[in-house]
């Protein structure tokens, strides 16, 4: 399920939102998304994704205008842990790793 770009911006100019939930990575920076809010009133099912995904990291994001969320892990091993435990209601699960340039589908 996902939410329209321009539904999303259209209730993030009505709701005028802020991010609703942030955490910062180990280097400093601070992650945040302030179209969260909206993008959950349109699709709610991105908030069960959240809530799906912080049983298992507390560094829990949606990208862009949603409905992509992705968790962040220490470790490879942790990811794949949390793909193999979460529910398969999700559409796509994947653990991946971060690469200067991309990222790689781990299997």
């Amino acid at each position: 399920v996902g939410a329209s770009t321009q539904a999303v911006y259209k209730k993030y100019d009505e709701l005028g939102s802020v991010a609703k939930d942030s955490f910062l990575l180990e280097n400093g920076t601070h992650v945040f998304n302030v179209l969260e809010e909206s993008a959950i009133s349109l699709c709610p099912s991105i908030q069960t994704s959240i809530d799906e995904l912080k049983k298992y990291t507390d560094k829990v994001f949606m990208t862009g205008s949603g409905s992509a969320v992705l968790g962040i892990f220490k470790t490879q091993k942790e990811a794949q842990d949390c793909v193999d435990k979460i529910g398969d209601d999700f559409v796509f699960k994947k653990a991946i790793k971060t690469m200067p340039s991309g990222i790689e589908v781990v299997e």
